[in-house]
């Protein structure tokens, strides 16, 4: 905030789901403050998906500023991917979390719906800090002894987790931009999602997209039975992030 007032910041906006009503903790509070202080002081700013500028435009955040897009990097994540041999060990991996936008209660409701013979096990990945929590999610869906919850790991075993799969899950309400979708393609895996629009912004030939039951069970067995199609030079991200560094920096 101070450099802010200054004119030597750029504000870093991911999502805006600390502006919602409900968003009562403090630190919600804080990146609240922080982001409507910007805006009001004329800040530049960043945004990391074509989603999140609508909705800044909607509210009418950040009016009359310089803004650049960003998106979200991979780099890293595309460095190890491409060390592991790709394989289908037989699971699904849904990436999610315990935030009310992951409706996590709503994702196993679907899975659950599955018929037993066409159901894959289920391993959760982004949960690591509230384990608990969720196994007692799980317990209300009577699928227990198909569901993995996968506790904390280091980045190398999470992109194994991506590389082994059969296909990557991302079940949301609403995202900023919706990074299991990039990290699927990463790892040359199928992605089902639901219909919102930061996942319909990454759409290509590998991405399921379903809006209701009757849409997930139609998706669900159109993942299965299609094959992955190579389609994936440099992640469009990337080839983004790099032409915004060039434009800022003066390169040519």
């Amino acid at each position: 905030i101070i450099d802010a007032y200054l004119g030597k910041s750029v504000v870093i906006i991911h999502d805006l789901i600390s502006l919602r009503k409900k968003n009562h903790s403090l630190s919600a509070k804080y990146v609240s403050y922080c982001m409507l202080k910007a805006s009001q002081l004329k800040a530049d700013y960043i945004y990391i998906s074509k989603t999140t500028k609508r909705v800044i435009d909607s509210i009418e955040l950040f009016k009359n500023c310089k803004g650049y897009y960003f998106p979200n990097t991979f780099f890293r994540f595309e460095e190890i991917a491409k060390k592991n041999t790709i394989l289908d060990l037989g699971y699904i991996l849904l990436v999610t979390g315990v935030g009310d936008n992951k409706d996590l209660d709503g994702a196993l409701k679907l899975y659950s719906s599955i018929s037993k013979d066409e159901r894959l096990p289920l391993k959760i990945l982004g949960c690591g800090n509230a384990i608990e929590r969720v196994k007692k999610i799980i317990d209300d869906h009577r699928v227990q002894s198909e569901i993995e919850v996968i506790p904390f790991l280091d980045l190398d075993d999470v992109v194994s987790l991506y590389c082994n799969s059969t296909f990557i899950w991302a079940h949301s309400k609403y995202e900023g931009y919706g990074r299991a979708v990039a990290e699927a393609k990463l790892s040359h895996k199928k992605i089902l999602c639901t219909q919102i629009s930061a996942f319909m912004e990454q759409k290509d030939e590998n991405v399921y997209l379903y809006t209701n039951q009757n849409d997930f069970h139609i998706q669900y067995k159109a993942v299965l039975a299609s094959k992955y199609k190579d389609i994936h030079g440099q992640l469009i991200e990337h080839e983004i992030f790099k032409s915004q560094l060039e434009f800022l920096y003066g390169k040519k």
